[in-house]
């Protein structure tokens, strides 16, 4: 019987492969590789297929393939925002003989959210999640990941796929404005996008700003060092970064939550997030999402949480694959 599912999450650094059966039992045989090992994903599931030393009758089991892949979707083709590979649906289809599912990382994890367990789920504030209401996720990984998902008349939900990440950035303080004009000067063509902010490479920047602004001679330093020292030394300009990437982070997650009216929840994901689980909770994550002026008690109300689990995506991508 063909009923097991290959699914993979592509980021734009890595990639994660695994085998599901349905979206309420865990992915199994799990393999992570780094994209730029591979020239194209056909290689890289060959090596996946390789190294779990799958039998025909093991291959021959797999009745459908869903990939969640970093970019938009244009033509059934993904051009990873953030990454080398170009992800043609029709192609990979042919290339395995099996029934192709692509969509977007983000519209994954939306798939995933009614299947994951409390823990993995960390609360960061709010009330509880109204029943079949918009839920919306995001997160910062390599770039600024952006989906939701809507109940159907069906007792589903339909996820959206698109790219808000890259809606423009707005500041709200004097110091936001500040790195707004130093950011123009530096990013080609000056538009400063959410994403430029809020995520790895835009926590540098962030860190980097700072440092212009308070006069502060620093030498680059990478996401994971700034949220390392960060975290560890409370009077650094690193905790100074990551307390005010957090902000932002709630500030962009209480827009999305008004767009969306998303009162099923906000999620957020991605890796810098995962970085700062211990400080988000203490951070002004929370305290940002709420300051919405005259929307601020709609805010307050919906709950906010950090997926904790390893691979929220995949479970997705499984969920993706049954509809």
């Amino acid at each position: 019987m063909r009923d097991s599912v290959l699914v993979a999450d592509i980021g734009g650094t890595n990639v994660r492969f695994g085998l599901g059966t349905t979206p309420d039992q865990p992915v199994e045989r799990i393999r992570k590789y780094t994209i730029s090992d591979f020239p194209n994903p056909e290689t890289a599931v060959r090596r996946y297929f390789d190294d779990l030393g799958l039998s025909t009758e093991d291959l021959e089991a797999i009745g459908r393939v869903c990939f969640c892949a970093a970019g938009p979707i244009e033509d059934d083709v993904v051009a990873l925002t953030n990454g080398s590979w170009l992800i043609d649906k029709e192609q990979i289809a042919r290339s395995f003989e099996l029934e192709f599912i692509l969509i977007n990382d983000f519209s994954g994890l939306a798939y995933a959210i009614p299947y994951l367990p409390e823990d993995e789920l960390l609360k960061l504030g709010g009330g509880e999640p109204e029943a079949m209401s918009p839920k919306a996720i995001f997160g910062p990984g390599t770039g600024l990941g952006v989906s939701g998902a809507v109940p159907d008349r069906h007792g589903g939900w339909i996820t959206l796929s698109g790219e808000g990440g890259h809606v423009a950035f707005a500041p709200r303080r004097e110091l936001e404005d500040r790195i707004l004009a130093i950011l123009r000067r530096r990013i080609t063509g000056g538009r400063v996008s959410a994403e430029r902010i809020l995520s790895g490479a835009g926590l540098e920047m962030l860190f980097e700003s700072l440092a212009e602004i308070e006069q502060v001679p620093v030498l680059p330093q990478s996401a994971k060092e700034i949220v390392e020292t960060g975290m560890a030394e409370e009077t650094s300009l690193q905790r100074q970064t990551i307390s005010l990437f957090c902000g932002l982070l709630g500030k962009f997650g209480g827009d999305l939550a008004l767009t969306l009216g998303a009162r099923g929840g906000v999620y957020v994901a991605g890796g810098v997030a995962q970085a700062l689980r211990d400080f988000l909770p203490l951070s002004p994550f929370r305290t940002r999402f709420e300051d919405k002026g005259r929307m601020q008690k709609f805010n307050q109300d919906i709950p906010t949480y950090l997926l904790i689990g390893e691979t929220p995506a995949l479970t997705g991508c499984v969920a993706a694959a049954q509809r």
